[in-house]
């Protein structure tokens, strides 16, 4: 790991200091009311100049109870950042981390890291580069040794989707830190998932041999790579059939609820 955080209390705000940023600046990036770049259910992200803060939108209630009861869990993508980054994994900076609490509840959290600047999800700069073999072979290279990198830094990221596969100019960074388990020992099915996640963003945009140029290198680190690799092209068909079913469901219910107004 590396160096400890400076902590700094502004209650009811616990700030941890690790980059170039002052506590008050990781705590005002971390409050930012706008501009907020993705929400989901439990977390939002809003920018800041160069940093972006990925906080928890349930402020009280169970969330707050959640939070209280897993320190561990509620600093994963903050440590796991501090790991990687020590390891030299391409991960965002990070500036710092924020808990608000009161009376010992912790109610909100916030991860304030580097804001990624003129970087896309890589199936976006693959579809940039279509028609370019080369380029892809390139940036899959590239690709293959940055997964590596994490397992063998021993850390597992469970969710390499391509949302959460950044690249500008070929250079790869991961982002999620939640999704990071640090100081763990990757076993071949957590590849083969891994693998199966990158290849299913991409399968439809290149020819099998490109692709896998991702799971060959992969498989290197494996026990048996031909069989490991025929268990990722299973894994990867079955994990289309499943969407496939996915959107048809979705689309008959969306078709039967327009038949049943349009009779209403």
């Amino acid at each position: 790991m590396s160096e400890a955080p400076e902590i700094v209390r502004a209650w009811p705000a616990t700030v941890w200091v690790t980059g170039p940023l002052s506590a008050v600046k990781v705590l005002q990036c971390a409050q930012a009311a706008t501009p907020i770049l993705a929400r989901s259910r439990k977390t939002e992200v809003v920018r800041t100049g160069d940093w972006v803060a990925k906080r928890s939108r349930a402020p009280f209630g169970v969330g707050a109870i959640r939070l209280t009861a897993a320190p561990v869990r509620r600093r994963r993508g903050f440590e796991a950042a501090r790991y990687l980054n020590a390891r030299g994994v391409s991960v965002p900076a990070v500036a710092g981390y924020v808990e608000w609490s009161y009376f010992g509840v912790v109610v909100r959290n916030a991860l304030v890291m580097e804001f990624l600047e003129g970087y896309e999800p890589i199936r976006d700069y693959e579809q940039s580069i279509a028609g370019d073999v080369s380029a892809a072979e390139r940036l899959l290279d590239r690709l293959r040794d940055a997964v590596v990198s994490i397992d063998r830094a021993r850390a597992y990221h469970s969710d390499l989707a391509v949302k959460n596969v950044m690249v500008r100019d070929d250079r790869i960074v991961f982002i999620d830190m939640d999704a990071v388990r640090i100081e763990y020992d990757q076993t071949d099915f957590d590849r083969q998932r891994n693998c199966v996640q990158l290849l299913d963003g991409f399968y439809d945009l290149w020819p099998e041999r490109v692709r896998l140029t991702v799971g060959e290198r992969i498989a290197r680190e494996v026990e048996y790579p031909q069989k490991w690799i025929e268990d990722v092209m299973v894994g990867l068909g079955e994990r289309i059939e499943k969407r496939r079913q996915f959107e048809e469901l979705a689309l008959s219910r969306i078709n039967a609820y327009f038949q049943r107004i349009g009779r209403d």
